[in-house]
């Protein structure tokens, strides 16, 4: 059995949704960039499937996963689990780790930093177009990230916006708390301010409607439907 399709039967374990959904978004948040042999670090790594992914299919060289909440509530860390799957797999270019990132030293610098739908708990809240210290707090966290990046690293970051009509209407998003999610705007402000270089965007479209991704595209229809996107910049 290959890599890929161990890794298919593994996914279900760490993940509820589907391994065609997860290298969907995984393609388009990684596109034209090249991972194998490159060390990285995946911040707020939850369950893993992410970081197994390019440590077990794509041979990234090492990989950091670190997570400093490590799935409050569950009664078995999932930093625990994922270690175990480590080990099971036995993969020797992934370590697991609880840790805030801030507190964080590293011995060698980075290729790539990825962090999906974690860097919003910077904050108490998201609004940085208004507060300067939490924009300042921001600021910080970001140029710390830099310092772990190699010169021409590469920063990728998935977040949503606050900005949608689901923060307003029962059901869908009911989880979410909107107020902790900075508008795009207010990212790409913080990594200009950090320092970034090459930063660009991308909304993300959903897996059922990737056949009408050009339409799904815009910031219309991501404050009405999905309001998530990739950001990537350069140290």
């Amino acid at each position: 059995m290959d890599a890929l399709e161990r890794y298919k039967q593994l996914y279900g374990t760490v993940k509820p949704d589907t391994v065609d959904n997860f290298l969907y978004h995984f393609n388009e948040q990684f596109r034209g960039l090249e991972v194998r042999g490159k060390r990285m670090l995946e911040i707020g790594c939850g369950s893993g499937a992410l970081s197994l992914y390019l440590a077990s299919v794509l041979d990234v060289g090492h990989l950091d996963a670190i997570d400093e909440a490590e799935g409050e509530g569950n009664p078995v860390s999932i930093l625990e689990t994922l270690e175990t799957t480590v080990h099971t797999l036995g993969l020797k270019n992934i370590t697991v780790m609880k840790k805030d990132v801030m507190q964080f030293h590293p011995s060698e610098p980075y290729d790539i930093v990825v962090s999906n739908n974690a860097m919003h708990h910077v904050c108490e809240h998201g609004l940085l177009k208004w507060d300067i210290r939490a924009r300042k707090k921001y600021v910080e966290i970001f140029k710390h990230l830099k310092g772990l990046l190699k010169p021409e690293g590469v920063l990728l970051l998935r977040e949503y916006s606050r900005y949608t009509i689901w923060q307003f209407l029962p059901g869908r998003y009911d989880e979410v708390e909107w107020s902790l999610h900075p508008s795009k705007g207010e990212w790409l402000r913080v990594l200009r301010q950090a320092g970034y270089r090459n930063i660009s965007h991308r909304y993300a479209c959903p897996y059922a409607l990737r056949l009408g991704a050009a339409l799904v595209r815009n910031p219309i229809v991501q404050a009405l439907n999905y309001p998530c996107f990739h950001i990537r910049a350069t140290a």
